[in-house]
Parts: structure tokens; C-alpha cells; sequence
């Protein structure tokens, strides 16, 4: 078999699958109310869809929320001590600091978050 027939043969294979998953999709769909079927951001992973968040720069380690808004992390991470100083003595525990809006919550301020600044955010 040729390079190019092997070629066609995988093609003729993806495409007869392809439409046969379609087809089921379309049925399952078909029964399902629209707020019943899971957002894809649900489903899968953020680390491993192709626009995840760029997270804020810190060595530890970042948690995203399942919204994929922003991120949260421990505020007694080592390496984030600093970062988690500033944003305490700042007006109502909230930073805007370069892209990344931070803020304390939690019961005694335990754990750190960061969003994506946006306009209005800016000053």
C-alpha cells in the first residue's frame, strides 16, 4: 500500500467515525433539556484545554476555579509571602498589581486570590 492510499484509508476511517459519533451526539442532545448538558469547562480539565489561564507569576501553586475567572492559592504558600503583605495592607485586602487583581479571603485570610484585571479594575 502506497503512502498516499494509506492516507485515504485513515481519512476514509476518521470521516465514517466522525459522522457516526455526530450522529450519536445529535441523538443524545435531541433528549436532553439545554440547561441538563454540562459546559465543556466542566468536563474538562482547564490544565488541559488549549485557552487555560495564564496564571499570575508565583512559584507555588496556583488552584483555578472551575468558572475559569481566576485562581486561588494557599496565602501560606512559601514564595508568596510578600505578594500576600501587600495585599493586606491594602484598601479592603485588595491589590491591583500589573494583570492580576489579588485579594485575601477566607478565615483568617487563608487563601489568596487572582483575577485578570480588567478595565474598570484599572486605574
Amino acid at each position: 500500500m502506497s503512502k498516499e492510499e494509506y492516507r485515504a484509508k485513515l481519512l476514509e476511517i476518521f470521516a465514517r467515525h466522525f459522522t457516526l459519533i455526530a450522529r450519536e451526539i445529535e441523538d443524545v442532545t435531541k433528549e436532553c433539556k439545554p440547561k441538563d448538558i454540562p459546559m465543556l469547562s466542566t468536563q474538562v480539565p482547564k490544565t488541559q484545554q488549549q485557552n487555560s489561564l495564564e496564571y499570575p507569576p508565583f512559584d507555588g501553586k496556583w488552584t483555578e476555579y472551575a468558572s475559569g475567572k481566576g485562581v486561588w492559592a494557599f496565602s501560606n504558600q512559601d514564595g508568596v509571602e510578600e505578594l500576600v503583605a501587600r495585599v493586606k495592607v491594602a484598601k479592603g485586602k485588595t491589590l491591583v498589581d500589573g494583570n492580576w487583581k489579588y485579594r485575601l479571603s477566607g478565615e483568617d485570610d487563608k487563601f489568596l486570590q487572582a483575577f485578570p484585571v480588567k478595565k474598570e479594575d484599572k486605574i
